[in-house]
């Protein structure tokens, strides 16, 4: 096979079919990747543990064929303009108008992509929406936590509705978003891992996302014109959220205020020295009776405090949230900047972060920890 393509396209699908690489509970230095060169279209391919990309790019076709290779070796290399992929029966060289590699064939690799992939058969259409509204989902309700390896992300598509939401054991993150845009031909849910799909529409493209899944719900299909993913679902009970949310706020709320992204995340890094490395820093929102705020982090040894201006602040009384740092953190750095952020405390064990982004909403809740 022989094909010349853009080289931040097939970089660009690397990337995207490297994401199944760490789905599951094992990891190594090989992931399968089949490519395939024909009709103007390079198409390249890979699984694991029933999980399947397939990511398809244009370009210039001199001569059809496939070839196995090991995906993790494409992903090292430096590319630019544009690119050449040459292969024969023994090896693979993908150079650009500087570079040249030459890499073995995996003769393996075709067998193990078509051994690892789950069912792609009986898949329904189910639902359309834009695929920066999905991109908005995976980018501000999802974030790195204290679990190790892989949370849940539950996902609903109903009429004018979609949700997206991370899920562990101390916080959530929600995007909410309502408008004609999300098309449903049939209501569902479903529960994946975060890592995949998180990753995966980080380098998504395309104006609209297709939406499909099994009969029996156990593999979605997320597809655009250029890339499919099946996505085996996890047999977990769904959480309502709307009854997380109701239990969380049915006491009384004994503070709040309203913040701009930026002036949090700036005292976000103004405080960030401290704690820096320790797993178990403390984030402190300590709030007078007249509604001033400061921003506190510490660790046994040390603290670090900066003022917070705010607008609209109420107590009922001075008062210290504390959380864990790297939970709001990292939610706060994933949050639009330019966006007024309403922070509540609701009977002193639940802190509540909304940002209204008509007709998004996105929605963060974190168990407070004692003082």
């Amino acid at each position: 096979m022989k094909f010349q393509a853009k080289a931040k396209d097939f970089v660009a699908a690397v990337n995207t079919i490297l994401a199944v690489h760490d789905f599951g509970d094992s990891a190594d230095d090989r992931q399968p990747c089949c490519l395939t060169a024909a009709e103007g279209v390079l198409t390249l391919e890979s699984a694991k543990m029933g999980a399947y990309i397939v990511k398809r790019i244009p370009g210039q076709l001199l001569r059809t064929g496939s070839i196995g290779v090991n995906a993790k070796d494409l992903a090292a290399m430096k590319l630019k303009g544009n690119v050449t992929i040459n292969a024969s029966r023994n090896s693979i060289t993908i150079a650009d108008s500087r570079t040249k590699y030459n890499w073995a064939v995996d003769d393996n690799a075709q067998s193990d992509v078509e051994d690892q992939k789950g069912t792609t058969a009986q898949i329904e259409v189910c639902a359309k929406i834009p695929t920066l509204v999905m991109k908005s989902g995976a980018t501000f309700a999802t974030y790195k936590s204290e679990v190790k390896g892989d949370y849940d992300v539950q996902v609903t598509f109903k009429k004018d509705y979609f949700e997206y939401c991370g899920i562990d054991h101390l916080s959530y993150g929600r995007y909410e978003f309502k408008d004609k845009r999300v098309r449903v031909k049939r209501p569902m849910h479903f529960i994946l891992g975060n890592s995949l799909l998180a990753k995966v529409m980080k380098e998504v493209t395309g104006d609209v996302l297709t939406i499909g899944a099994a009969e029996d719900g156990s593999i979605v299909r997320i597809s655009t014109e250029d890339m499919d993913l099946f996505h085996p679902t996890i047999d977990k009970k769904y959480l309502s959220t709307a009854n997380l949310i109701k239990r969380a706020t049915s006491g009384e709320c004994v503070c709040r205020f309203e913040v701009e992204g930026k002036e949090l995340k700036d005292a976000l890094d103004r405080v960030a020295p401290v704690g820096k490395k320790a797993a178990d820093a403390r984030m402190e929102l300590i709030v007078t009776a007249e509604g001033a705020v400061t921003i506190q982090q510490s660790t046994q040894a040390n603290t670090a405090r900066s003022k917070l201006q705010t607008k609209n602040a109420k107590a009922k009384e001075a008062m210290t949230i504390v959380v864990r740092a790297q939970y709001l953190k990292e939610f706060v750095k994933a949050a639009p900047a330019s966006m007024p952020l309403t922070v509540e405390s609701w009977d002193g064990k639940m802190l509540r972060i909304t940002i209204q982004q008509d007709p998004g909403l996105i929605d963060y809740l974190a168990m407070m920890i004692a003082e």
